[in-house]
């Protein structure tokens, strides 16, 4: 049944648990957004639930080429396998602007598949890859009006790798163990290659004439089939469905009549990953069904109960704290509230 799961309520309180620094989140933009399309999500972290906030947008033809681009999940940080990967560049600047921030815990807040297609190379480098990641030095391309980060590497003269900036295993510990949940705003997004045109036409409805004209060169350079698409497809919702990787809280937004997003499929999704949690684990998945809201538009129709919910989530994932004395396998225990 279509009901509606809002994330438990948490021990009650009017703020945030008292935090040392303010939390950081990382919004992944979706395909054709712009920055004055998050103002209004960025003010309400900012200015009502205490957060700094970050933004990256992936480019059009970035996620043309992950949306058809078999991605490499096994030693991620083997630059051997992952250099022609489109999130690459994108995502490993993303990872070093979070480092750099020297926060105490960030959340990631995903919009749509756009955002996902990044989120996920986030996520196979920062989970997955065990050995030192290298980045070579980037020149960063402001766009007018637009927060999109182009990575770019450059070599130094000795073959660059006197001045490579690493990130080591103690960096992505500690990335790690900083990451407190994932929020999925309108994604996944279940997708085939009968439906990818659809959601290419919706999404870029908002796009400006340069990035509408980006994509479809892009488009026609790449040679795209039927099978390529759906294998491709079939992997990354496997990848979503399936993730035992990121075991903190998540939180999925979404909407019963979600034209780029259907409702079906997500839902399922949903109902697959809290059945499949391991007992014990700290991979708490909760759920906000928004009725008759349209894609990426539930804090613009439902601004109270989106905020509602989007607190209640941090509560719960500020309330905890990894353990920074065990392992990898990001456990998290309780703590205790302020």
């Amino acid at each position: 049944s279509r009901r509606s799961h809002s994330p438990p309520s948490p021990p009650p309180q009017h703020h945030l648990p008292q935090q040392k620094q303010r939390p950081l989140v990382v919004f992944f933009g979706w395909l054709g957004s712009k920055p004055k399309n998050l103002r209004r999500y960025k003010s309400l972290y900012e200015q009502k639930l205490g957060c700094n906030v970050i933004v990256r947008i992936a480019s059009p033809s970035l996620i043309l080429k992950s949306a058809i681009t078999m991605t490499t999940e096994n030693d991620c940080c083997n630059n051997n396998i992952i250099d022609n990967h489109p999130m690459k560049d994108l995502a490993m600047e993303l990872l070093m602007e979070v480092h750099s921030k020297n926060c105490s815990n960030f959340v990631f807040h995903v919009f749509s598949n756009g955002g996902c297609f990044l989120f996920e190379e986030v996520r196979n480098i920062l989970f997955r890859g065990k050995k030192e990641a290298t980045l070579l030095p980037m020149a960063t391309t402001m766009k007018k009006n637009d927060l999109e980060i182009s990575a770019l590497t450059s070599k130094s003269n000795d073959g660059g790798n006197s001045n490579k900036k690493i990130l080591g295993h103690h960096e992505f510990h500690s990335l790690r163990n900083k990451l407190m949940g994932v929020i999925f705003d309108s994604c996944p997004a279940h997708y085939d290659a009968r439906f990818q045109e659809n959601l290419i036409q919706h999404a870029l409805v908002h796009a400006s004439p340069a990035d509408r004209a980006e994509f479809q060169q892009q488009r026609s350079s790449t040679s795209i089939t039927t099978l390529l698409v759906n294998k491709r497809a079939k992997q990354f919702w496997d990848g979503m469905k399936h993730d035992d990787t990121t075991n903190v809280p998540q939180l999925y937004l979404y909407s019963d009549v979600d034209v780029l997003t259907s409702f079906k499929p997500l839902h399922d999704l949903i109902q697959y990953r809290k059945k499949q949690r391991p007992s014990g684990s700290s991979l708490l998945i909760y759920e906000q069904m928004f009725h008759e809201s349209s894609h990426c538009r539930h804090l613009v129709m439902y601004p109270e109960l989106y905020m509602s919910s989007v607190q209640k989530f941090l509560d719960i994932c500020l309330g905890m704290k990894r353990n920074q004395g065990d392992s990898d396998d990001g456990t998290i225990v309780p703590k205790s509230r302020l």
